[in-house]
């Protein structure tokens, strides 16, 4: 919410890739013992596909746009506040 807001946008995006990160890691180990997970998004039902390993590029992807979001915040506020603007 806070994304869409335009409120805490460093802030959030951070934690956006953080949580991603965590989300990832889940997902691999689960992948890795061999349990199947249903995305269970927008149901309950467990016949849909299952993730699998290509299901983590799609999550990369997720979490390579935060970073991109991220560093240009970064860059947006350093533009915004010059080094010694309120000096004299």
């Amino acid at each position: 919410l806070c994304l869409l807001a335009g409120v805490w946008t460093r802030a959030a995006t951070l934690l956006f890739c953080g949580l991603m990160a965590v989300f990832m890691l889940g997902l691999a180990q689960a992948l890795a013992r061999g349990i199947e997970l249903h995305c269970g998004c927008f149901t309950t039902d467990t016949s849909g596909p299952t993730r699998t390993w290509t299901s983590l590029w799609e999550e990369a992807l997720f979490l390579a746009t935060g970073l991109v979001l991220w560093r240009s915040q970064w860059r947006v506020r350093k533009s915004a506040h010059p080094r010694g603007a309120g000096e004299r």
